[in-house]
């Protein structure tokens, strides 16, 4: 097998290529197992360190955790575009909750540009230096760089866009909203890619956190 990886040719380009050869030298970046893209078995395959292998687009890995003891540095945070979360009391019941209102939470997203996402992290117990876009993890001796994404397809526009959701108002669902505020806060309740019920490209989708967004029957997303 053989592979292409792309670098830019820049001091911090070429600092992260003299890791990746020290890697390579150290025999890290590859293995033989179960390939990810294809499901072949006994193949040679990424060791997780993770390479830009598309010219276009943006970094295609992954999430800021040390590849080897998957410890997360600093808060993680997504690539969910700028917008507003917004919540309001209801006097209607949804079911199962009659005896409580309701939070209407009303999530709002203008049009904008894909872009790459920066990041910067506090330091845990793996140490780690930044170089441009990457960030080369340093576990027991060992070092291995690693993406931090951003939008698919940085520069390419998308469309705005707004989502409906529901809660009880009652003691959990003051939990749940903590929690969701949280995660919108830190930008993990949307991103940029497929959607799953239109099938349209470059489009602001949810991002795995559900959401009861039916008032009427279980929970819907």
């Amino acid at each position: 097998t053989d592979r292409v990886a792309y670098l830019p040719d820049s001091p911090e380009g070429n600092r992260v290529l003299g890791l990746l050869r020290r890697a390579f030298e150290q025999r890290l970046i590859f293995t033989i197992g179960t390939s990810m893209t294809t499901g072949l078995q006994n193949v040679i395959t990424w060791n997780d360190i993770h390479h830009k292998t598309s010219i276009f687009g943006g970094p295609r890995c992954l999430k800021p955790a040390c590849p080897i003891c998957n410890t997360f540095h600093g808060v993680y945070t997504g690539t969910q575009p700028q917008g507003t979360m917004t919540v309001n009391s209801s006097l209607m019941k949804l079911p199962g909750f009659e005896k409580c209102g309701t939070l209407v939470i009303q999530y709002t997203f203008p049009a904008g540009i894909q872009g790459v996402r920066l990041a910067a992290f506090s330091h845990c117990s793996c140490s780690y230096v930044a170089a441009g876009l990457e960030l080369i993890f340093i576990h027991q001796g060992a070092m291995f760089p690693s993406l931090i994404t951003g939008h698919p397809n940085p520069g390419v526009r998308y469309s705005s866009t707004s989502r409906t959701a529901y809660l009880p108002d009652c003691a959990e669902g003051q939990k749940v909203l903590r929690l969701l505020k949280k995660a919108f806060d830190r930008r993990l309740t949307f991103t940029i890619g497929r959607s799953a019920t239109t099938g349209l490209n470059n489009v602001i989708t949810w991002n795995d956190i559900h959401h009861k967004t039916n008032i009427d029957g279980g929970p819907q997303w």
